[in-house]
């Protein structure tokens, strides 16, 4: 009889036991959810352009940083909390501004917002009047107007639009050739170095491709030393014409062909 009392008693108390933790469970819930709401209420209400702090980061146009600083300004002017979303406003000046990488907010100080965009860094010149980006993106000269560092990087190329390859190909060039040349990327087998100070004034271009560039003697750079010395000595025996252009083709093994610049057969290497 008495074994039977406790088991009755266990029994009670797990149902009160279970009976307080439900009741707890009631009131906690719906008050985490308003302290989550109160707080989020909070930090959307100091969305207002006296209340945020806007620091731009690798933008080089001073239209474009006040662009994007009317923009922000106009964006919650009329701040209305239940239609506020930040990542829609984080899609939206992406979309705007296609030149914004990172979009960073900071809520860590009391009644204070502070908004970081970042900007895509600037890889190399695209075609004289385009600008490649950290992203494999084009953009306009004009948009990296105040970029303060230079970058001698120049390319050429026929392409409407830059492909992966391009792009892993760039980075795979040792800088040094960046230094004094410019490459010019018909395809992967033609690609030409056109030096970006022309020692002999017949010198037009030296033809390589992308596995000379990016791990063969070129890579090293011997092969285009040798060819450099190469048309130097020509020019100073007189055996080469002022009135026409030439292009030494380095893409042969132990062989450097002297060419006129409209006789190179395409594709054949």
């Amino acid at each position: 009889m008495e074994k039977k009392d406790r088991k009755i008693n266990r029994i009670k108390l797990s149902i009160i036991l279970l009976l307080s933790l439900s009741l707890l469970i009631f009131m906690v819930v719906p008050l985490s959810k308003k302290a989550f709401y109160c707080v989020t209420d909070m930090t959307l209400k100091i969305l207002r352009p006296d209340n945020i702090v806007l620091s731009l980061s690798n933008i080089y146009s001073k239209d474009l940083r006040n662009k994007v600083s009317i923009f922000v300004s106009s964006y919650f002017k009329d701040n209305e909390i239940d239609k506020l979303n930040l990542s829609k406003f984080d899609s939206n000046i992406k979309n705007k501004f296609k030149f914004i990488k990172n979009v960073e907010w900071d809520f860590s100080l009391p009644r204070v917002a502070k908004l970081k965009l970042v900007g895509k860094k600037p890889v190399c010149f695209f075609n004289k009047n385009q600008v490649l980006s950290d992203d494999n993106n084009l953009f306009a000269v004009n948009d990296f107007q105040d970029y303060k560092i230079s970058f001698s990087k120049e390319l050429f190329i026929k392409q409407k639009a830059v492909s992966d390859n391009v792009f892993s190909f760039l980075k795979k060039v040792p800088d040094r050739f960046w230094c004094g040349y410019k490459l010019d990327y018909i395809d992967k087998t033609e690609i030409k170095l056109i030096p970006q100070i022309k020692k002999v004034p017949v010198v037009n271009s030296f033809l390589s491709n992308k596995e000379l560039l990016t791990k063969g003697p070129l890579y090293r750079k011997e092969k285009l030393d040798i060819a450099n010395d190469i048309f130097e000595n020509l020019y100073k025996e007189k055996k080469l014409f002022i009135s026409r252009k030439y292009v030494l083709d380095l893409r042969f093994d132990n062989r450097i062909l002297l060419r006129k610049e409209n006789t190179i057969n395409r594709g054949r290497v």
